[in-house]
């Protein structure tokens, strides 16, 4: 179909900074016209967000966290499959 999947699994050593501004630097190249999919807590969320919401990139949510306190004010179903 043409879509491009690529999967980063952020730890204590991932740059978090250096990927997501390469991620954004990519998207901004050629006709890049991806989503930006954020999976984790509210924390995890909150850094994806913070970093996106000065470009067009859209986000979406994949609520993996203890609380998922954003997704529920989001009404963003808990349940996997139904987030995605």
């Amino acid at each position: 179909y043409g879509f491009e999947i690529q999967v980063f699994e952020l730890n204590e050593n991932t740059l978090f900074d250096d990927l997501i501004n390469n991620v954004i630097h990519r998207h901004s190249q050629n006709e890049n016209t991806g989503v930006v999919v954020a999976a984790g807590g509210d924390g995890t969320l909150n850094a994806v967000a913070t970093k996106l919401k000065n470009t067009s990139i859209p986000m979406g949510i994949l609520p993996l966290g203890t609380f998922n306190y954003v997704a529920k004010v989001l009404e963003i179903p808990l349940d996997l499959l139904e987030a995605a």
